[in-house]
């Protein structure tokens, strides 16, 4: 048992060293032909006999140099299971004698054929009509696959799913129409476009449960008796109320608007407030918590409650559970943001001007709009679309005053001037 597993340790030890093993079959034939006849199937003898060869060499056969001893003292350690360090090296032989020549050049021939078709075995060989063939296969299933990749990769930038149906059913009618050779390929261009069709349905089902707003009814409804009279005011936070910014030193910093607790504290009799945000509650309520220590704003909306489409993250007020003509959505971003651009009023972005008074500037204009109660919001913002709001409201006021001045003024009677002479 213990030389059938040092034979397969050193089976294992050849396979990995094909030179190696072609120099050791050499040894094993010149070195001690009496072993090796004892016992053609165990190496365990003759690397027992290479191990003392320096010392006592057998009658007839020729010693080897030293030089090839840590080799085979290797494999012969391997064999015996014996991890221990070899034996310090015996002194060199001496030189062979004529009789032993012989084997002596044989030893060195069977060396140097050992050492060429090592050489051989290192180089690649060359390809034969299979490997070209197979290598000519691998090519086009690669061009195919990157041709198909690409084809599906532009169907997807260039065309919605609307669109991939009619060209899908256009496919279709030809196939129909077509017989022969070209019905094969209308048969295959239509089987290709009705499964890159359903895979691309599959993922937009996939996509959209997750970019839809989390609930069809983002707001509880008003309470009782505010139906017919409260508006609703939904705000933007970044850049309409707050501002982010990132610097090296100091990392991400947020910085309040001049005049929005004010704004908030004013319109809260007036509106209903909502915020409206693009971010995430992590970051949204604790710059709340600071900018609205009053609690002026009722209702706080996140990311989740957004449509997120076409890389950004839109505001669809339909989700609101309010009547449209009721809702005003301010923000800093304009409509770019907003399902309903109808319902937007837009504010001056803000980026860090201390001297800045957008929100203030609208809070008559707001104030007057909720205590008038028009029928349609959308009407009234429609009116000052392309102005800007705070002063066309200033120009209106004083034309509004004008007119009331000029209606009071009272009326002389025909005849009379506003002078005698």
């Amino acid at each position: 048992m213990r030389d059938l597993t040092a034979l397969r340790r050193l089976q294992r030890h050849l396979r990995m060293e094909p030179h190696v093993s072609t120099f050791v079959r050499s040894l094993s034939t010149v070195t001690n032909p009496v072993e090796a006849t004892q016992s053609p199937f165990s190496p365990i003898p003759f690397l027992r006999g290479l191990w003392t060869a320096g010392a006592a060499p057998v009658e007839g056969s020729a010693s080897f140099p030293s030089a090839a001893s840590p080799v085979v003292r290797g494999f012969a350690s391997a064999a015996n299971g014996n991890a221990a360090p070899p034996a310090p090296t015996p002194p060199p032989p001496p030189p062979p004698t004529p009789a032993s020549a012989a084997p002596a050049a044989a030893v060195g021939a069977a060396v140097e054929s050992a050492s060429q078709e090592a050489g051989a075995a290192a180089g690649t060989p060359p390809p034969g009509p299979q490997s070209a063939l197979w290598r000519s296969f691998k090519l086009a299933l690669g061009l195919t696959s990157a041709a198909a990749i690409g084809a599906a990769g532009y169907a997807t930038y260039a065309y919605d799913l609307e669109q991939m149906e009619k060209k899908v059913n256009e496919l279709r009618q030809w196939k129909d129409e077509t017989s022969g050779p070209e019905h094969m390929l209308a048969n295959a261009a239509t089987t290709v476009g009705e499964q890159y069709l359903e895979a691309r349905q599959n993922i937009e089902q996939q996509v959209q449960s997750f970019s839809r707003p989390s609930s069809e009814k983002l707001l509880p409804d008003l309470r009782p008796g505010e139906q017919p009279l409260v508006y609703t005011l939904v705000l933007d936070l970044n850049d309409t109320l707050v501002y982010s910014d990132w610097k090296r030193e100091r990392g991400w910093r947020t910085f309040k608007r001049p005049g929005a607790t004010e704004f908030l504290e004013q319109l809260a009799p007036y509106y209903e407030i909502v915020v409206f945000s693009d971010q995430l509650n992590l970051y949204v309520d604790p710059i709340m918590d600071r900018l609205d220590p009053k609690g002026c704003v009722r209702y706080r909306l996140y990311r989740d409650a957004t449509h997120y489409t076409h890389g950004k993250h839109m505001r669809d007020l339909s989700k609101l559970n309010r009547d449209l003509s009721h809702v005003i959505f301010v923000s800093g971003h304009g409509a770019a943001e907003c399902a309903q651009p109808e319902n937007v009023l837009t504010v001056q972005p803000w980026k860090m001007d201390t001297n800045d008074t957008a929100l203030l500037d609208h809070l008559p204009f707001l104030e007057f709009f909720a205590r008038q109660r028009p029928s349609d919001a959308r009407a009234v913002l429609k009116s000052y679309e392309g102005q800007d709001v705070p002063s066309a409201f200033r120009e209106r006021t004083k034309e509004y005053k004008r007119r009331l001045m000029e209606r009071k003024r009272p009326r002389l009677l025909p005849g009379w001037g506003s002078s005698q002479s």
